[in-house]
């Protein structure tokens, strides 16, 4: 018997603009979010969520988990003005079986589950870090499973905002 591997790869505009009004697509926390901001060029309007550099901001999302889930990896494509320093993201994952409440704590921002980045050496340029096999203890076909993306200020050592524009997640499935 052969087993197929599929990848399920989706990739998120964190905001959005109407006009010049930005909001965030995901769920923000009540203290400690990122600010949603437009950002006008001369060709374009997109919006992007801005993490500073001296809080731990996050946003949240859910998904449930495919048939034949074997792993998570995240995409977070995101700029900055800054030159130098790297920017610790961290991806974090916490389960909710069926009969379990919908308001389980998330694991610590670690090892597993973060990347430093570094920024690029022009300003603003867009920047792409990948965090493969994201930790997910005991997560298993058909849970529901919290995401939180967040901006580990405290492992950071970038100054200045982290201007998030895609959140991407690739989840491999083996049948």
């Amino acid at each position: 018997s052969n087993t197929l591997v599929v990848y399920d790869e989706r990739h998120f505009a964190v905001a959005s603009c109407q006009n010049t009004t930005a909001n965030s697509i995901f769920d923000l926390p009540t203290t400690n979010a990122p600010t949603a901001i437009c950002d006008t060029g001369a060709n374009t309007q997109k919006a992007y969520l801005a993490f500073n550099d001296t809080t731990d901001q996050s946003f949240q999302d859910s998904i449930i988990l495919p048939v034949g889930f074997v792993s998570l990896d995240a995409s977070l494509r995101w700029k900055s003005a800054a030159t130098t320093g790297a920017a610790e993201w961290c991806v974090q994952l916490v389960r909710v079986p069926e009969g379990a409440t919908s308001d389980p704590a998330y694991p610590a921002q670690a090892a597993g589950n973060c990347i430093s980045d570094t920024a690029k050496g022009t300003t603003l340029q867009e920047n792409v870090a990948i965090i493969a096999g994201v930790t997910c203890t005991s997560c298993a076909a058909g849970d529901h499973v919290y995401v939180r993306v967040s901006r580990n200020a405290d492992a950071d050592a970038m100054t200045g905002d982290a201007m998030l524009l895609m959140y991407g997640r690739s989840i491999k499935v083996a049948h």
